[in-house]
């Protein structure tokens, strides 16, 4: 099963390729960030079926004991609550769109990563992983190495996340009034797009140096000093260009208030993006045990996945 998952990621690839060259894409904003939810499902599902990475609490087909099976549900029901909160919140920020400070679709593809990371503890709990005909990439790497299957959901989480920063971008100039929306107008659109294709280039790299440092020979320091550099480039085009542009357009049209919010935004993310580094090399350098790295990628997982929906809906909805 490893062709299709091959096949879809040189075509994900192509698609930023694409959309970095071309005079005017045909895919708008809007509706990239309504497709990506299930593109980004469906990559996931692929990549299960391709790399058999995921961790099985129950081992090779065997019964899981109490603790390592309660330690697998609770994710699972963590992210399916955050899910159902989210789609009442996108309700609400439907309803009040009249106020057009900030469209509610730039929350959805926050609802799609929700979604997403339900469907990765789901395998991990139900034990699909273990179905996997494919040995899994990850067996035998030490406890901080980090499991293919799991830098697929990065891959597609983050990427979400940056379409849903650019629609923010777009969002709050449209939403300020005639002349934040002219002044949105007046700056060409190829140079946001390119910016944003970089940052989607640069979760790619960011997350396949990682794999390459795990299990590439001679690239246990070239693969995370690259990762690195690519989580940087992505910090710079995926999050502070957008916001920084954001926040500009609400200071021009004397929007301090709106302004402030996003400068708040763009501090959450920084600051929220950093935690998955920060556990993974408190694992690297043994501060914590694999149970708690585990713990660990699940707190940030709800605190990077959860609060951006909530932070998107208040500038749809806040006065």
């Amino acid at each position: 099963m490893l062709a299709p998952f091959a096949f879809a990621t040189v075509a994900w690839n192509a698609a930023l390729a694409y959309a970095a060259v071309a005079p005017r894409p045909r895919l708008s904003r809007a509706a990239a960030c309504a497709l990506s939810p299930a593109v980004c499902v469906a990559y996931l599902l692929l990549a299960q079926l391709a790399l058999g990475g995921g961790a099985c609490f129950g081992g090779d087909g065997g019964v899981a004991d109490d603790d390592a099976e309660a330690a697998a549900t609770v994710p699972c029901a963590l992210f399916a609550a955050l899910f159902a909160q989210s789609l009442v919140q996108l309700g609400v920020a439907g309803a009040a769109t009249r106020r057009r400070r900030a469209a509610p679709k730039a929350a959805w593809p926050c609802a799609g990563v929700q979604a997403l990371t339900l469907a990765y503890y789901g395998l991990e709990r139900g034990g699909l992983a273990c179905a996997a005909r494919a040995a899994p990439l990850g067996a035998g790497l030490p406890a901080v190495a980090t499991r293919p299957l799991h830098l697929c959901l990065w891959v597609c989480s983050v990427s979400a996340q940056v379409l849903a920063l650019y629609c923010v971008e777009r969002d709050v100039a449209e939403g300020l009034g005639k002349r934040a929306r002219a002044a949105a107008a007046a700056v060409p659109d190829g140079p946001a797009r390119r910016a944003c294709v970089a940052a989607l280039c640069c979760v790619q790299a960011m997350c396949w140096a990682s794999f390459a440092g795990d299990h590439v020979p001679g690239a246990a320091r070239a693969g995370p000093a690259a990762s690195c550099a690519a989580f940087y480039g992505l910090l710079r085009w995926g999050v502070a260009a957008p916001l920084g542009r954001a926040r500009a357009a609400a200071e021009g049209a004397g929007d301090g208030a709106l302004a402030g919010r996003i400068a708040h935004m763009r501090t959450f993310f920084v600051a929220a993006w950093h935690l998955f580094p920060a556990v993974w090399f408190a694992g690297a350098l043994g501060l914590v045990s694999e149970a708690r790295v585990r713990l660990g990628f699940v707190g940030c997982d709800v605190l990077a996945k959860f609060l951006p929906a909530a932070i998107y809906v208040s500038l749809a909805v806040d006065p």
